[in-house]
């Protein structure tokens, strides 16, 4: 690889760091936010249900925001070229980052979920990082190696994220410390981000073509997956296990908090250390598995144990246990969601490839709307149930997949 390439490759990367971290920065704030009157955006006179459906709430319009913008930001990124995308995606994160730590401040809920939409519009910064990364591998090998620190990358930012967002988000540790300083802090990191794609990103994809922006995309995008015979039950497949996972990790801190009493330091720590093993399945296990054997029947056995482990999370009497299958259940997750998308790109067509990721990215948008929404009016109603459901969407995900896996083996043998 030149010189030029591993330059910018550096700046494409950071992006991806801070893009990842700003997704898991308010995993580790909103939990304490909404349980804790003190911060002022719920009052002591509310009741939990109240609560959680307001946390579910502010969940779940991050991805809304996320499922329009996508397919637009992906149209800038094609006509006018991946720098100048960069530049709209982190100006306009920056600007939603710093008005979600000044509604905190004003404890202003509404003005905080018009931002969550705002940064969730913008937050189109991953899969132009995959086609700048894709732009800047020349072969084959060098394409692998470089998607394969992505896992790392990922890792590394959500442990990040999680200790940066549970320390600077707690005024005990200091009087100047607060839940909206992480979003002040999120939108410093994006600045310096910029800065980089500014100062070392060189262009990998020109400006071509004629600009189409539909802001529905998104919807059709859903309706063509089902327009797909072969791709069908792979997206089906895909939405529940999103929808199942989704619930596990965006739960996790309000859970620990109000079922096991756990302080919001404790909960963070908890979610710091599955980044550990989540880069042990995605990196590790994940390139140990795919140099030997096809990835299918791989993928069935990690839905079967991140259900098991999902499970053992559902009947946990303590935060230990609890917290134990789901650092657990990371290493079978992180391999089975990256392989998932891999079985739907290997029973697609080479010529609609691309058409295919971009639904791929719909359904998963999706999935987390959904599991949001279900989430905030699961744990508004009875939220020790929350756990069962992640079990049960699972279960769904692993029985289709069972039958997909059954039925692929067989018509091959014939």
């Amino acid at each position: 690889m030149s010189q030029r390439f591993k330059v910018s490759l550096f700046p494409v990367y950071f992006v991806l760091f801070i893009d990842n971290f700003a997704f898991a920065v308010i995993f580790s704030t909103f939990g304490p936010l909404f349980i804790d009157p003190s911060y002022g955006m719920v009052t002591a006179s509310m009741g939990e249900t109240t609560k959680n459906l307001m946390l579910g709430v502010a969940f779940s319009f991050f991805p809304l925001g996320q499922f329009f913008g996508a397919p637009f930001l992906g149209d800038i990124a094609d006509h006018f070229g991946r720098k100048k995308a960069f530049y709209l995606t982190i100006t306009g994160g920056i600007i939603g980052f710093l008005l979600s730590g000044f509604s905190i401040l004003v404890h202003s809920y509404v003005l905080l979920l018009i931002t969550r939409l705002i940064t969730g519009f913008f937050a189109g910064n991953l899969s132009i990082c995959l086609a700048s990364i894709a732009d800047l591998s020349p072969d084959e090998k060098s394409r692998a190696k470089n998607f394969s620190i992505i896992v790392i990358i990922t890792g590394l930012s959500w442990m990040f994220a999680m200790l940066s967002g549970g320390y600077l988000s707690d005024p005990s540790i200091s009087s100047h410390f607060n839940p909206s300083l992480p979003f002040f802090f999120t939108a410093i990191l994006s600045l310096i981000s910029l800065l980089g794609v500014i100062y070392f990103y060189k262009e990998t994809h020109p400006m071509k073509g004629k600009l189409h922006i539909d802001f529905l995309k998104g919807f059709r995008d859903i309706r063509d997956s089902f327009m797909i015979r072969e791709l069908r039950t792979l997206y089906t497949i895909y939405m529940f296990w999103i929808l199942g996972w989704g619930l596990a990790f965006q739960w996790y801190s309000p859970f620990s908090l109000q079922t096991f009493h756990v302080s919001p330091i404790e909960a963070n720590w908890g979610q710091f250390i599955v980044g550990i093993t989540w880069m042990l399945g995605g990196y590790f296990v994940n390139n140990f598995i795919i140099k030997r054997w096809h990835p299918r029947p791989w993928v069935v056995a990690a839905n079967a144990m991140t259900t098991l482990c999902l499970l053992g999370m559902a009947l946990s009497p303590s935060f230990l246990p609890f917290a134990f299958f789901f650092m657990l259940g990371c290493i079978p997750s992180a391999f089975a969601w990256p392989n998932t998308l891999n079985l739907i790109s290997i029973n697609a067509p080479p010529s609609v490839q691309g058409k295919v990721m971009g639904i791929s990215q719909s359904a998963q948008a999706i999935g987390f709307i959904l599991a949001t929404i279900f989430g905030g009016i699961v744990a508004a109603t009875k939220l020790d149930l929350m756990y069962y459901f992640t079990v049960f969407f699972l279960l769904i995900s692993f029985i289709m997949i069972l039958c997909f896996h059954i039925k692929k083996t067989a018509s091959l043998k014939q």
